[in-house]
């Protein structure tokens, strides 16, 4: 393909340099995509690792005495002029023709400034989540905030959504369905190809002092409230109690969560002592290498919208997968062939986990299908291209 101009890219993501945010392996796998890409000239992360924020020690202090919830409110709404400015800096200085903005968190950046001091600018929200359809449930004239929040996207050329469900969110709240393209996340096919010998297999499984005879039900990630891992640990204990006994519970990652995992696994130690592991975050590039001992992979409570990256990385490996049936997750996979999907109450949680621990044919069966799905459809690589084709490439024979 080719573009109709060359691209100078400017792509705002705080995140790109976070230790633990889950969205910094969006923004960097997605950037080193963009750089490969025909007819981009050049794609800078901004701020870099060393950039000053716009807020001070002293405005901090100011604002100690307002309660953080309430804080955290109005910062919805305050428009950052200073941090709008800083990005009009940065498009100035390095010749940008296109800024894509990583809307994340309480950042309300003056869209219609950059748009009228930069109007042959393309701007691209890239939205994984919104702060309204993940805080504040039970704030008041809630409908209305939503609304608000969203209509100030109104001034944005493209907007980038990970799923069907959160392009009909926007749509629903006034924005033109003309402006909103879905993009979902990816996989690292580069990365994610990682060698599941037995031989490797058997090292992780003696690294991570898991018995040999162990059906390894495994999961990576964040342990935020809503991914709902208390009641997987419950789950598991309960399965081990119904005479399972080679199931084994890895968990790996940490967050806000993390506390009351530690206690549940603790509350049902009658039957997960010695059958289960909780580790803390690993290097972005061990996370194949111990996903190499899995049996299956589970990831199986998220929001209705989420497009789960540990989902395609799973997948992408081979493992039989267990996802959440949302309409996100189903809007791309078909359940029972490329994975197993669990209801959100929960109550085929123990059932699906039993049935795929005595069929290692459908395990294969599934695994591979999801395979070749994902490397053929989600890779890195084509989320940067499906991003730049809405930002007027046009596909062509080379």
């Amino acid at each position: 393909y080719r573009m109709s101009r060359a691209m100078k890219i400017l792509y705002y993501c705080p995140e790109y340099y976070s230790p633990i945010h889950g969205g910094r392996t969006h923004a960097r796998e997605f950037l080193s995509a963009l750089r490969k890409m025909p007819g981009v000239n050049k794609a800078d992360v901004w701020p870099d690792e060393h950039a000053t924020t716009e807020t001070t020690r002293n405005q901090v202090i100011k604002r100690s005495f307002i309660p953080q919830g309430l804080r955290k409110f109005i910062a919805c709404f305050r428009p950052r002029y200073h941090l709008t400015r800083q990005i009009c800096r940065e498009i100035e200085n390095g010749g940008y023709n296109c800024l894509i903005i990583r809307v994340a968190g309480h950042r309300n950046i003056v869209l219609k400034k950059i748009k009228r001091m930069y109007p042959t600018v393309t701007v691209c929200l890239e939205i994984n989540a919104l702060r309204f359809l993940e805080e504040f449930p039970n704030v008041w004239f809630r409908s209305l905030w939503q609304k608000i929040e969203v209509m100030r996207f109104k001034y944005a050329d493209k907007i980038s959504v990970v799923s069907d469900n959160l392009k009909q969110y926007l749509e629903g709240r006034g924005i033109s369905e003309k402006k909103i393209f879905v993009n979902p996340n990816g996989v690292n096919e580069e990365i994610f190809n990682a060698d599941r010998s037995a031989s490797l297999r058997s090292k992780i499984r003696t690294n991570l002092d898991i018995p040999k005879e162990a059906f390894v039900l495994g999961y990576v990630g964040g342990m935020e409230r809503f991914r709902r891992l208390p009641e997987v640990v419950e789950y598991v204990a309960a399965i081990r109690r119904m005479g399972n006994k080679r199931l084994f519970l890895l968990l790996i990652g940490d967050g806000d969560d993390m506390p009351a995992v530690l206690d549940k696994i603790k509350e049902n130690s009658d039957a997960l002592e010695g059958w289960s592991k909780l580790v803390g975050w690993v290097d972005y590039e061990r996370v194949p290498e111990i996903m190499s001992c899995f049996d299956a992979a589970i990831f199986p409570f998220t929001q209705a919208y989420c497009s789960p990256i540990k989902l395609f990385e799973y997948m992408a490996l081979g493992i039989f997968t267990i996802g959440p049936d949302v309409p996100a997750v189903r809007e791309l996979f078909k359940d029972g062939k490329h994975i197993k999907l669990i209801d959100q109450d929960g109550r085929n949680f123990e059932d699906v986990v039993t049935d795929i621990m005595q069929s290692e044919e459908d395990r294969g069966a599934i695994g591979e299908s999801g395979k070749q799905y994902v490397l053929e459809n989600f890779t890195w690589k084509k989320n940067a291209r499906r991003m730049l084709e809405a930002l007027q490439v046009t596909p062509a024979l080379q």
